[in-house]
């Protein structure tokens, strides 16, 4: 449902208007739809299960490294992190880490 909307040709060969603009604003809508989804049902296993769910900001968790704290710019075609220190991890592996931590530090900043 999400995909680009297909380039239309005319008969010349030249492109038509194909409103992709208005699908790129449906595409935003129903892929915010399925997180929000994805969140309500996540929230309500957690209860469930008697747990607990801490939303933690994604900026900079793979940027940021886990073992020293010092920012790496890196693009997204960039898979390894790795640090001046000598940390290197998978790039997701390193936010994990860094997504942890937050929550756990957030968890005991409510209890304390």
């Amino acid at each position: 449902m999400s995909r680009r909307p297909k380039p239309v040709q005319d008969k010349d060969g030249k492109y038509l208007p194909n409103r992709a603009s208005i699908k790129a604003g449906l595409n935003k809508s129903i892929n915010d739809a399925g997180w929000y989804q994805f969140l309500l049902y996540l929230k309500y296993k957690a209860v469930e299960q008697g747990k607990q769910i801490i939303g933690v900001p994604p900026q900079y968790t793979s940027q940021k490294c886990s073992a020293c704290g010092e920012i790496v710019k890196k693009s997204l075609s960039v898979r390894t992190h790795r640090c001046s220190c000598g940390f290197v991890a998978n790039r997701d592996y390193n936010a994990a880490i860094n997504i942890l931590r937050v929550g756990l530090d957030t968890l005991a900043t409510s209890v304390a």
